[in-house]
């Protein structure tokens, strides 16, 4: 992407730097990796001090929810980042004391479950719905070790008289890490379909 700057669109996900956040506001903020070497970086002094007040600015651009979200222990390339290569991360000490408490990740999106389904008006046409349906491939079948190969999404709308519409979005993602033959047999993506796409 170089030096060009990301368009914003107010009716989409937009994937933001804290710089470029300046000024904005969404209904829902993800500020993510919010730990020690990242948030604040190696900034001392005055730089330090300016990390803090850009953060700060950052988690006061959610008009309704914010979510902070934090690694305790990086692998693969990341491992290295930071100086406490392999070990524990921390969260950033710019917020350890804050009382709002954590969640382990899963569990949060377990939670979530019931919290987003949306029931429809049961007197609304069946024709006049969307349904969207997303899929993903992973390298496995544990949730808190494995890594996702391939994200697809299909919104359909139902035709009463003649075939459904739909809009179908598939891409391959690469996991960082060897896909092992067990997981190729269930999907049948292999190392050599991920080597070129994006992590």
């Amino acid at each position: 992407m170089g030096d060009q700057e990301q368009e914003i669109d107010p009716e989409k996900i937009n994937i933001l730097t804290m710089h470029r956040a300046k000024g904005l506001t969404a209904d829902m903020v993800f500020l993510i990796g919010a730990e020690d070497e990242y948030i604040p970086g190696r900034q001392v002094g005055a730089e330090e001090w300016d990390a803090r007040r850009l953060l700060y600015v950052s988690l006061t651009r959610a008009k309704h929810t914010l979510i902070v979200t934090q690694c305790q222990r990086r692998t693969g390339r990341q491992a290295y980042t930071g100086s406490g290569t392999g070990q524990r991360r921390q969260l950033s000490r710019f917020l350890r004391d804050y009382s709002i408490g954590a969640e382990y990740g899963i569990d949060y999106l377990n939670s979530l479950h019931q919290a987003i389904r949306v029931i429809p008006d049961i007197s609304t046409p069946i024709e006049e719905l969307h349904f969207c349906f997303l899929d993903l491939e992973t390298t496995g079948l544990d949730p808190t070790r494995d890594r996702i190969c391939e994200i697809a999404l299909v919104k359909m709308k139902v035709q009463v008289k003649g075939e459904e519409s739909r809009e179908i979005f598939s891409t391959l993602v690469n996991p960082g890490c060897h896909i092992p033959q067990d997981a190729s047999n269930i999907h049948g993506i292999t190392d050599n379909d991920i080597k070129d796409a994006k992590q």
